[in-house]
């Protein structure tokens, strides 16, 4: 769904080229692109808007890293109508509600006709640790991630991906959106990526740890605990919310 159009089924390489496809991701991770046919097609070319991140340069995806960072209410280095796709990756917990939809409509601006828009958003309010094993345990990690995603954080995180007035589909067909595509993935999918996919999530929940047992808060989980219920066989899951807007062709 995220690749463009199906590349033909032979080896020989085609008389005419596409033109390069220009990409846009307007946050700080960069795209990892692994190009399998690039005998056939043109090398895209691609904008990061934060630059703080090193940048991992690819032999097939070249990069433009705009100076400006952050980049500015109106920035001169982003043209209009430039790109055939943008990617934003886990930008509604910084916005308020009514900001979506005024951030949507500015970024449509920087397609060209018949570009796609894709936004993946995690749905981290609906985060829940489950055993793994038979001697898995998950009660620590469910009572720390009931507390993390609480109340004001849980409206933060939750996704803008469903079918409700201010989902994602709802605000691209507002905004002017041909056509919509949705997918939605669990975390858990890939049973051998349970372990890494907790490790990694739990960074967030290790430092409201150390924060709640640093501010001496009666009952305040230890750092040891979560680490021996991950080690038990205890995974985190959630799910993933992808939606795609096209822009008309003309």
């Amino acid at each position: 769904m995220t690749n463009g159009p199906a590349i033909p089924n032979h080896h020989h390489r085609p008389r005419l080229s596409p033109p390069p496809l220009h990409l846009l991701r307007p946050r700080t991770q960069l795209i990892h692109h692994q190009h399998r046919h690039r005998n056939q097609y043109l090398p895209p070319h691609a904008h990061a808007l934060l630059t703080h991140r090193q940048t991992r340069q690819l032999r097939h995806l070249r990069f433009s890293l705009p100076r400006a960072r952050p980049i500015p209410p109106s920035p001169r280095n982003i043209t209009h109508t430039a790109y055939s796709l943008l990617h934003i990756r886990s930008l509604a917990a910084g916005l308020e509600p009514l900001d979506c939809g005024p951030v949507l409509a500015r970024l449509l601006t920087l397609l060209k006709p018949g570009g796609a828009l894709q936004w993946v958003e995690p749905a981290l309010d609906r985060y829940r640790h489950l055993r793994g094993e038979s001697t898995s345990h998950s009660a620590t990690l469910g009572r720390l991630s009931a507390a993390f995603f609480g109340g004001r954080l849980r409206e933060r995180f939750a996704p803008r991906g469903g079918g409700e007035r201010d989902g994602l589909p709802w605000l691209m067909r507002e905004a002017g959106c041909e056509r919509m595509e949705t997918d939605v993935v669990s975390t858990d999918r890939v049973a051998e990526m349970r372990w890494a996919q907790t490790e990694n999530g739990a960074v967030g929940l290790l430092g409201f740890v150390r924060m709640m047992a640093e501010r001496g808060v009666p009952g305040a989980m230890t750092e040891q605990e979560l680490r021996e219920e991950i080690e038990s066989g205890c995974y985190g899951r959630y799910s993933v919310h992808t939606v795609i807007g096209f822009e008309p062709k003309s």
